[in-house]
Parts: C-alpha cells; sequence; structure tokens
C-alpha cells in the first residue's frame, strides 16, 4: 500500500454493494512510536452499497480492530438464526428488546432472554459508528445485515415509515470479510515497523 501525502492509500475490503469495510491510515502518525500502537486513521462500512461510518480523520482504529479480533476469535457458527426469516421490524424490535430494554427483569432473566441474540449485533462500539445499529443474523446458507439510522428510532422504537436497511449475504461473507480486514491492518502495521525500525 504505498503511501500519498498524509494518507495512506485507501483499502476497501469486500464489496461495496454488500459488506465491505474502507479504511486509510495516517501516515505521518503511524510513523512516530507513540501513535503507532493507535493505528490512526478512518474508518467506515459498506452496506448495501450505503456508507455507513463517520469517515473522518482522528480515528484510532485499534478501537475497532480489537473488539473484531475478539468477536471472530468466539463465533462459533450461527446467530440469531430463528429471525432471520422474520419480517425486519421484527427481528429488530426482538434483539433490541432480548438485549436493551429494561423491564425489570432478573439478571437471570437478562441472560436468558439475550443468549439466542448476543452475538447479533455487530456494529463497533465506536464513535464513528455510534449514530447506527449494526445486526447480524445467520444461519448454514444465509447471511442477513441489518442496520438503521439511530435518527430514525427514538426510545428504541422505529419511527412509523422509516425502513431498516438490509442486505443478503453468503454464510460466512461477513466474517471472511472482517479476517481479510485485520490482515490488511497487520500487513500495514509490519510495513510501518519495517519502515520506521520499530
Amino acid at each position: 500500500m504505498p503511501s500519498s501525502g498524509r494518507w495512506q492509500s485507501t483499502v476497501i475490503v469486500g464489496d461495496p454493494d454488500r459488506f465491505a469495510v474502507e479504511f486509510e491510515l495516517d501516515s505521518n502518525r503511524m510513523s512516530e512510536p507513540d501513535f503507532f500502537r493507535w493505528l490512526w486513521g478512518r474508518i467506515r462500512w459498506w452496506c448495501g452499497g450505503q456508507s455507513v461510518g463517520i469517515f473522518e480523520p482522528q480515528a484510532q482504529l485499534i478501537d475497532a480492530v480489537v473488539p473484531m479480533q475478539f468477536r471472530l476469535r468466539r463465533r462459533g457458527g450461527g446467530q440469531g438464526e430463528g429471525l432471520i426469516d422474520e419480517p425486519a421490524e421484527v427481528a429488530f424490535r426482538t434483539v433490541m428488546a432480548a438485549i436493551y430494554e429494561d423491564r425489570g427483569q432478573t439478571f437471570e432473566q437478562m441472560r436468558e432472554e439475550g443468549a439466542s441474540v448476543g452475538s447479533v449485533p455487530v456494529g463497533p462500539q465506536v464513535y464513528e459508528f455510534d449514530p447506527w445499529r449494526l445486526f447480524l443474523f445467520e444461519d448454514e446458507t444465509r447471511g442477513r445485515l441489518m442496520w438503521m439510522s439511530r435518527d430514525h428510532y427514538e426510545f428504541d422504537a422505529l419511527v412509523p415509515g422509516v425502513p431498516l436497511q438490509e442486505v443478503w449475504l453468503r454464510a460466512g461473507e461477513f466474517d471472511e470479510v472482517q479476517k481479510r480486514f485485520l490482515d490488511e491492518i497487520a500487513a500495514a502495521e509490519r510495513e510501518f515497523t519495517s519502515r520506521n525500525g520499530q
């Protein structure tokens, strides 16, 4: 990935019309030992041809990388299979209620309700993705990536008349793209380390 000015070339991993991760690294900051480990740059996802993420400078990509690594390590097959064929609003509301809604449940009830859908939310919990909810439902043959701007729901209820966005993927496609993104990040780290003798 050759450098061009301050920014390293834009890298897009995956198919933006389906699911892709786009990122750039700040060559200036990556050259400074104190900043290197934070992977300064910018990042966004492409979901069904739509940009999801605040693609602005000053992002610390490490905050998105670490949760992705953790998620891939603990994945063991499908997630939210029972909801994959439900209408989008039903699937969305079911997950929101199970994970985020406080109805005075006990801890045990919350854990039980969230067990089957706990791995469905896939958006990195970082500033760049805060304006969105992103859910992935997956069975043995298909993946259904669903997203909604937080502007389009109030108090965790959907704003009437605003459709959820979604795209169908192959089973495992989401994780494949994430793994390829992490490989690109690792390659960039090796390149900067070699170039700067770190």
